[in-house]
């Protein structure tokens, strides 16, 4: 396989891996039996799941101050 198959099957993993309850049960496991190195593909799996578990915290973190600061407001007024 030539480098550019090999980085956008293994960019394909990265990606993937981003979306909720893929990773570990379905990317992972069929990226190896399709013959990528295992490391790479867990190292990629991992980091695609973790960018979305932080985005998901950022997202709740900005929900909750956003509702405290309108709860704020309807208290002053």
């Amino acid at each position: 396989m030539n480098f550019s198959k090999l980085l956008f099957v293994y960019s394909m993993v990265f990606i993937l891996a981003a979306v909720p309850f893929l990773e570990g049960p379905i990317i992972a496991p069929v990226a190896v039996l399709a013959g990528l190195s295992f490391w790479p593909v867990f190292i990629l799996a991992v980091i695609g799941n973790l960018i979305t578990v932080y985005l998901l915290i950022i997202l709740l973190i900005k929900l909750k101050s956003g509702a405290a600061r309108k709860e704020r407001k309807t208290k002053q007024a």
